[in-house]
């Protein structure tokens, strides 16, 4: 499995990328959506885990484009804003 993580936080991402490897799986990571995008264009991940709070990019429109370079691919968004908004 390949998994790209998405976050704008790179020792959050750095973190998440070397526990997924760990787990046996390949992961790499970006930092914006744009990039994003390019990696999505560029190599078969079968799973982006998406930071909501992405710099350049609704993360709505973002998971559009992805789904039209690849139908099938998996994506789970993530945020570090509790239920009241405020960020933990």
């Amino acid at each position: 499995m390949n998994v790209l993580v998405t976050d704008k936080d790179l020792s959050v991402s750095q973190s998440t990328v070397e526990l997924i490897q760990a787990w046996g799986y390949q992961a790499e990571r970006s930092v914006t959506a744009v990039e994003t995008l390019e990696k999505v264009k560029e190599k078969p991940f079968d799973l982006v885990l998406l930071d909501m709070a992405i710099p350049d990019m609704k993360p709505k429109d973002l998971i559009t484009k992805l789904k039209a370079l690849k139908q099938d691919i998996g994506i789970v968004t993530m945020t570090e804003t509790n239920t009241n908004g405020q960020e933990k």
